[in-house]
């Protein structure tokens, strides 16, 4: 019997697409970028500059919360997690250290899925949500980790920076496939 209620639903890197706004605010290529930094590796910043330099670039772009491009298969992505179910989707985001952010990712929501702006969360620590009622939709393997230890369930969105990498070119089946299974 499915146990699992709510499915709570991540943003950046699985609905939209940080890395093509954080490169161009790099001032990278893709090109450059993935010659530097092996799949199912996270950091993106490392090899070019630290963690410091890194939001800071990401801070000088104004707006660029609000303009992130959503995914292609972003819309996709949330009507099988409606599939499974229905209206019982919380979006999660973690903000960054700058306060502007949260407006910023707010925005996006409102504009690019008007209906989950207000079933969303931004904050910190996705785990303290987690529970076994619980499943994590979402492309950080740490968060997952962080959730499966609270008895909550995941699904890792494959994304170049995770172990799932390989399987990028299908998201959209990975997901549902992967929640057909849980809620079995």
């Amino acid at each position: 019997m499915n146990t699992i209620r709510i499915c709570l639903l991540d943003v950046d890197g699985v609905l939209a697409n940080f890395e093509a706004s954080a490169m161009k605010a790099m001032g990278i290529t893709k090109e450059e970028l993935y010659t530097k930094v092996p799949p199912g590796k996270w950091s993106m910043n490392e090899p070019f500059m630290s963690d410091d330099d890194f939001w800071k670039c990401i801070d000088a772009v104004p707006d660029f919360w609000e303009t992130l491009p959503k995914y292609d298969d972003a819309d996709d992505i949330v009507k099988v997690c409606q599939k499974y179910f229905g209206d019982q989707i919380i979006v999660v985001t973690t903000p960054p250290k700058n306060p502007l952010s949260y407006a910023g990712k707010a925005h996006w929501m409102k504009h690019n899925f008007p209906k989950l702006y207000r079933q969303t969360f931004i904050g910190p620590k996705k785990h303290m949500l987690g529970h076994p009622g619980a499943v994590l939709v979402d492309d950080y393997e740490l968060n997952c980790s962080k959730f499966q230890e609270t008895g909550g369930q995941i699904v890792l969105v494959p994304n170049r920076g995770n172990k799932h990498y390989e399987l990028i070119s299908d998201r959209v089946k990975y997901v549902d496939e992967r929640l057909k299974e849980l809620c079995s």
